[in-house]
Order: structure tokens, then C-alpha cells, then sequence
């Protein structure tokens, strides 16, 4: 496992944090480059219903994407449960979910409109691209290469690489770091608070998309500045040399 201070201190000493000329993307992948809800909500509701459980709605899921496996199904099982699900009972739901959603992780999911031309526009633009996810590494690989998605991203920091998930900013460091380049040549592009707040923690700048799920916050709820409509608006965003 890396030491963390070493990652934070290797991806600062490259850079100052004062100068945002983007080299690399470091893109979330669920709610920002695919809507992935449908298929989280149909494995989620297979793994209840194995357990004599009563299923949850696909809105609800929705709100509750972002916090990896174990924040989806915590909250799931408060809302089905009306309290505290124990420890067991968590575990068992997760290895339920898993191993539903491996099989059926690409049935009604989507790239969000714009993502595969845009990232493919981007990569000939020499931008270098990393995914930074809450999902874990076997689900993520899988989706990424089912989505097309796979070939676009030089790096992958998934939801059970490290210690610490997104809202730490330790993901996000780490992925500096595998690109040996400086927090202040990065760009996050995130659609929740996670992606806001692990942004500020490894301070790299963020531009948050309109799309996705958003934890469910509103949008004036979400504490970021820059915000993008549509995938093709990030090119807008970068060709000034300038997101900071």
C-alpha cells in the first residue's frame, strides 16, 4: 500500500497550486461519464430480494450513488430497514450486490452524450486522462471496458485501492502521482460533493457537471464554481490554458 504523506508531498513538490494549466483530466465515472443507475438499481433490488427484503426506487438510487458500495448499500438498507442495518447484515448485502451487478453491470446503462467523441477529441488534443472512481477496481474495469471507455484512461484509481475513498483527496493525489505530473497540471470533472470536496482536499481544480446524480443536492446546494452543460463545454473550458 502507498504512504499516503508520500503521495501528497511527491504531488505537491512538482507544482505550485497557483498555476492551472491542464495536462490531465482526472474524470468520476459514475453520474459523469456514464448514467449507470438503472443497472445499480436492478442489481440492488435483486440482492434485496434475495434476502426477503422489499426494493428500493430507481430515484432513490440515484441520490444515493457516489459513496461507493458500501455508502450505496448503507443507505439502501436504512431506508428499507427504518434504522442502523447491522455489520453482517451490510456484508452480506455487498457481496449480493456484487455479484449481481458483475453480471448484468452493462444492460441499461449509458455513456452520457457527448463522452466517447469528447473523450476521444480530448485524447487528440494530448490531454492524458485518468478515472478516479468509488467503484470497486473488478466492477470498474468491467464497465469501463464494456462502455468503450477503457482505452481513454492511462490510469485507474478505484474504490478499494487505497485507504481512503473520494471525499478524501487521496485518490485523486494517487492518480497525480501514477502520471507523474503535478496537482496544479490537473483538472477534476466530478458531478457530486465527493468530487467537490476530494477536489478542494488535494487542491486541484474542478468543474463539476450538470448531469448526473449529485448525491442528492440540489444544485445550488453544491459548493463548486465551475460548472459544465454538456461534455463538449470542457474543450471550451481548457483550450484558454486556464481552469483556476
Amino acid at each position: 500500500m502507498s504512504d499516503p504523506i508520500k503521495i501528497l508531498v511527491n504531488a505537491l513538490l512538482r507544482g505550485s497550486l497557483t498555476d492551472h494549466t491542464a495536462k490531465a483530466l482526472l474524470f468520476d465515472l459514475d453520474g459523469t461519464l456514464i448514467d449507470s443507475a438503472p443497472d445499480i438499481c436492478n442489481s440492488l433490488n435483486a440482492a434485496f430480494g434475495t434476502m426477503d427484503l422489499p426494493g428500493v426506487s430507481l430515484n432513490e438510487v440515484r441520490n444515493w450513488i457516489g459513496s461507493g458500495v458500501k455508502g450505496l448499500l448503507d443507505e439502501a438498507l436504512k431506508k428499507t430497514l427504518g434504522g442502523e442495518p447491522d455489520a453482517a447484515l451490510v456484508t452480506r448485502a455487498i457481496q449480493l450486490f456484487e455479484l449481481y451487478y458483475a453480471e448484468q453491470s452493462w444492460m441499461k446503462s449509458a455513456c452520457y452524450d457527448g463522452v466517447l467523441s469528447g473523450l476521444s477529441e480530448l485524447k487528440g488534443m494530448g490531454f492524458r486522462m485518468a478515472c478516479v472512481t468509488n467503484k470497486p477496481r473488478f466492477l470498474s474495469l468491467q464497465v469501463l471496458k464494456k462502455s468503450g471507455l477503457k482505452g481513454f484512461f492511462e490510469v485507474l484509481v478505484a474504490g478499494n485501492d487505497l485507504d481512503k475513498q473520494k471525499p478524501s483527496g487521496l485518490p485523486l493525489l494517487y492518480a497525480v502521482n501514477q502520471l507523474g505530473l503535478s496537482s496544479t497540471d490537473c483538472v477534476v470533472i466530478g458531478d457530486s460533493q465527493n468530487d467537490i470536496d476530494a477536489a478542494k482536499d488535494s487542491g486541484i481544480v474542478i468543474l463539476l457537471v450538470t448531469w448526473g446524480y449529485h448525491q442528492g443536492l440540489d444544485m445550488t446546494q453544491l459548493h463548486a464554481t465551475q460548472f459544465i452543460n454538456h461534455f463538449s463545454e470542457i474543450q471550451k473550458k481548457l483550450i484558454g490554458g486556464i481552469v483556476g
